[in-house]
């Protein structure tokens, strides 16, 4: 990408950017394995898309979090009333609930995600990652 047009972006779609750019880099390796061009196409456009709903998630988090007001079943109330107000609509997924305040289905949808790792998940290591990082540029 031009320099220039990387500055003209938001800072969330630099990051994206940055954060996609890497992420595709650690996959070259499964996509020269498994996967073929056009297969690789979608799965970066998957992938710099994730990483921007994640930023607007984790950002909208951050805010939730700074309520001191906000208990820990806030997230699950939120995701109530909006199932109930999709069930008195007649819907069935979040995508389709115009009438919703975009942010108060963006705070639902954020105290969910965190609810939704699993805790088998390994905790990233920062000092891990900058020995992972360093050794890969010296072995390039």
């Amino acid at each position: 990408m031009d320099p220039q047009k990387f500055k003209s972006l938001s800072e969330k779609q630099q990051l994206t950017m940055a954060l996609a750019m890497h992420v595709r880099n650690e996959l070259e390796d499964f996509h020269a394995n498994y996967l073929n061009d056009d297969q690789m196409k979608i799965l970066n456009q998957t992938i710099r898309s994730a990483i921007m709903q994640g930023l607007v998630l984790w950002e909208t988090g951050r805010k939730l979090k700074e309520k001191s007001s906000v208990n820990p079943d806030y997230a699950k109330e939120l995701a109530n009333s909006v199932m109930e107000i999709a069930a008195e609509a007649g819907k069935k997924h979040f995508g389709v609930i115009a009438n919703i305040p975009k942010n108060f289905v963006l705070e639902m949808i954020a105290g969910m995600t965190v609810t939704m790792i699993p805790d088998y998940w390994e905790i990233p290591d920062e000092q891990q990652a900058v020995k992972e990082l360093l050794h890969d540029e010296i072995e390039k």
